[in-house]
């Protein structure tokens, strides 16, 4: 079983508020994690 990629046409502004919107949903359930991440950076 393959999942199957779902593409969406949208621009720049669209396109970063959705990745924004989802890093802050995984940053809320793993922030330790992301925060160690970030500060190795």
């Amino acid at each position: 079983m393959t999942k199957q990629k779902k593409f969406i046409t949208c621009d720049g502004n669209q396109a970063a508020a959705h990745i924004s919107y989802m890093f802050s949903e995984v940053a809320a359930i793993y922030p330790s994690r992301l925060l160690r991440l970030w500060l190795s950076m």
